[in-house]
């Protein structure tokens, strides 16, 4: 059970992808099956180099997990694997529009990340990175730290929009960073 708590977000990645793999198989019959299934493929891969890397270079991971690195350099790569296979899926099946593109659906990950793994390492390099700005203090930080969450999620339903992707993601960043500098000051 600790290995599925510690490992939830790449073994759901990897069910979601081989589920939606299976399902789109039958729906593109005139796609080659490589092209439905290598994102699973990656995911797969990806799980087994993380797990590899844990346990070949101990030293190393705790150090990158000291800093705050881990977690979110796992976690995003899994994410991201998986919202490229849906927004693939998606266009293979038509269902989405051509002009969808993953650069906003990235910015939406990191920023999500970053608000989701600031809070939880106080001395990890996310934390370091949100107390750096000149506009959050310790007053407004877990505000800001749940303002880039929401700005990342609707970013990422955005993704999805068949125009003006950048704004779902802008739009909300803006805010939070507005109300974060209004109570800063």
């Amino acid at each position: 059970m600790q290995t599925f708590k510690s490992q939830h977000i790449p073994i759901l990645a990897l069910l979601v992808t081989v589920l939606t793999a299976f399902a789109a198989e039958s729906l593109m019959p005139g796609v080659h099956p490589y092209a439905v299934y290598r994102y699973p493929l990656a995911i797969g891969l990806l799980f087994i180099f993380f797990r590899f890397i844990a346990f070949a270079d101990k030293r190393r991971s705790a150090q990158l997990d000291d800093v705050g690195l881990l977690r979110p350099l796992q976690d995003g790569a899994f994410l991201v694997c998986t919202h490229a296979h849906l927004q693939e899926v998606g266009l293979n099946l038509t269902w989405l529009s051509p002009g969808v593109g993953i650069k906003i659906g990235l910015l939406s990950w990191a920023s999500l990340l970053l608000g989701h793994y600031a809070p939880k390492q106080p001395g990890g390099l996310p934390h370091l990175l949100i107390s750096a700005l000149p506009f959050v203090s310790l007053a407004n930080k877990d505000a800001f730290c749940k303002g880039l969450m929401i700005s990342g999620g609707i970013g990422l339903i955005g993704t999805f929009a068949p125009a003006g992707q950048i704004w779902w993601f802008l739009a909300p960043l803006a805010m939070v960073i507005v109300r974060a500098h209004r109570t800063r000051s």
